[in-house]
């Protein structure tokens, strides 16, 4: 009796035939929505190159539009392109490609081939784009040797095989730089500096040359990778990142005049050839349609929802290894919790008397006080009143950041909810544009989400560990993004001090730098928490023993923050 072969489910993942990759071991986050599989793959890519180091950039795909910072890398969306969700093989070719671009900014390539640029002198016209194509591939060799430090160089390896095999369709007939610079790309020295010198040799057998080709490229590669294998592992430790660029140079101007007489009458490429020997482009080298407004759009918005502030918040921390990953998030629920009209009442009341009024006139009304400015309109229209209100206005764009931690589970959650929906009712009136800020933790992430949302409040579930320094800093940043006239102020709502992440003390600093005020209310705090958030936030802070002190406690923190002005 035969067995049927049990076919698992739910599948692990969405493996397909002819198409496997690395990437299919920790890629879940897909989706056969084009601008939602884009912009997760995006949202992947940031996180990972976000691990390489702090000056890698913000990567977008080609049409996005780029942030305010100056360092972006731009991928070809053609790469992946085609096949939703994206094959791991393709995911993996757009990895080794992000992981190359990011460490060319970490490495300052451009401050290397800038300097070797001065050290090459004065080239004829002919031989500057041949140096140009040999200054990119030897950069990219060394960028692909420093990468294979991790296990990121899996990705590099097959990114630097599939780009070969498109570049392949374009070389000139033989001999031609380009063509020996990819062949020397493919055969360089892998990295490790106690490898034997045999290794590149082997390299060169398994390149797929014809014969002719070898006798006119081996003695060439022979000798470049000879000088690559001794001259990257004299510096590719122990130096800092200037020394680095200027041994490069130097290796790359030695390099090139060793080669110059060889190369002095190859064309650089196929457009160097004249006319009547020129080729024909295979239509795999045709750019492909680019990716429609719409598409653009959807994916910006995708990416908006769910946005990691951990490269911005560990810039501000200066790379503390405590820092911990910031997220956004948009996992909110409908607000249960009714508003408790006598709270909200006294609240109102209390903020009015530290607003300054303002009168606001309408005129040209059917009814209300008389207008003497308009009476000489009372034969024409008849609308000759008008009516006089006072506004109240706070001086401060005041923001609140709630703490969602687990220790605010069960009833303390319930009285913080009671709190500041009656708060954010109350300084709605004064300010529409008031935002109120949850954080909370899960696996190992802090989240923090945006509780109002279109003149309507909502709630998240309280649950992990209590990352205050980075929830302030992360609101800090999102209220710089909004460009308003008045000043600032964060009111932090918790019932305890950080137990997680960095220090306290930085996000209070960073505030007080960009001219945010900060101030803390403590909610349903034992004596050791007021003693731990007194420890951490000093004059800065107010402690609410009963709900209906909030109104009187919050007024103190306003008057407060107009002290510190």
């Amino acid at each position: 009796m035969s067995s049927e072969p049990t076919t698992k489910y739910p599948p692990e993942s969405f493996c397909i035939p002819g198409e496997e990759g690395i990437s299919e071991v920790w890629r879940r986050n897909k989706s056969s929505v084009v601008a939602l599989e884009l912009a997760h793959l995006l949202a992947s890519l940031r996180k990972l190159v976000g691990y390489l180091g702090m000056n890698t950039g913000t990567i977008i795909w080609e049409g996005m539009r780029p942030p305010e910072e100056s360092a972006v890398i731009v991928l070809d969306p053609s790469i992946v392109r085609g096949k939703y969700p994206i094959p791991a093989a393709r995911t993996d070719h757009v990895v080794g490609i992000a992981v190359r671009e990011a460490y060319r900014r970490i490495e300052w390539s451009e401050k290397a081939k800038a300097l070797a640029w001065g050290k090459i002198g004065f080239i004829e016209a002919a031989e500057r784009r041949k140096f140009e194509l040999f200054l990119e591939m030897a950069e990219r060799i060394y960028l692909d040797r420093v990468s294979r430090r991790t296990v990121l160089g899996l990705y590099t390896d097959l990114a630097r095989s599939r780009d070969f095999a498109t570049a392949r369709e374009q070389f000139p007939p033989p001999p031609s730089v380009t063509e020996l610079l990819h062949y020397w790309w493919l055969c360089a020295p892998a990295g490790d500096d106690e490898a034997p010198k045999s290794q590149s040799a082997s390299a060169f057998d398994a390149l797929p040359l014809s014969a002719a080709q070898r006798r006119i490229y081996e003695e060439t590669l022979s000798s470049l990778n000879a000088r690559v294998h001794e001259g990257f592992g004299a510096f590719t430790s122990g130096c800092s990142i200037l020394e680095r660029c200027d041994r490069r140079s130097e290796l790359y101007t030695d390099i090139w005049r060793s080669i110059r007489a060889t190369v002095q009458m190859w064309p650089a490429d196929a457009h160097d050839l004249p006319a009547a020997c020129s080729i024909s482009l295979p239509k795999s080298s045709c750019s492909a349609p680019r990716i429609s407004d719409s598409t653009l759009k959807a994916i910006e918005a995708a990416l908006a929802e769910n946005v990691d502030l951990t490269y911005e918040v560990r810039l501000i921390y200066e790379e503390d290894i405590r820092t911990v990953t910031v997220k956004t998030s948009t996992m909110i629920l409908p607000m249960e919790e009714k508003l408790d009209r006598r709270l909200y009442n006294r609240l109102k009341a209390c903020l009015r008397l530290r607003c300054r009024t303002r009168g606001l006139i309408s005129r040209g009304l059917k009814a209300g006080s008389i207008d003497r400015r308009r009476l000489y309109r009372a034969p024409i229209t008849g609308q000759i009143f008008m009516d006089v209100k006072d506004r109240f206005e706070l001086d401060y764009d005041i923001a609140l950041l709630i703490d969602a931690s687990s220790s605010m589970v069960g009833p303390k959650w319930k009285s913080a909810q009671r709190a500041f929906l009656a708060l954010y009712e109350a300084l709605k009136e004064l300010d529409e544009g008031v935002r109120i800020f949850a954080y909370n933790e899960a696996f190992d992430v802090c989240y923090l989400t945006e509780l109002s949302r279109g003149k309507r409040l909502y709630t998240v579930v309280p649950r992990g560990k209590t990352a205050s320094g980075e929830a302030i800093v992360a609101t800090a940043l999102l209220l710089k993004k909004r460009k308003r006239l008045r000043k600032s102020l964060m009111v932090h709502i918790t019932d305890g001090a950080s137990n997680w992440g960095s220090d306290v003390r930085n996000a209070i600093d960073y505030c007080k730098k960009e001219k945010i005020g900060l101030l803390t209310l403590g909610v349903g705090c034992s004596t050791s928490s007021q003693a731990d958030l007194v420890k951490e936030f000093g004059r800065l802070v107010r402690f609410v023993d009963d709900i209906d002190s909030l109104p009187r406690k919050f007024t103190e923190l306003i008057s407060r923050a107009a002290q510190m002005g």
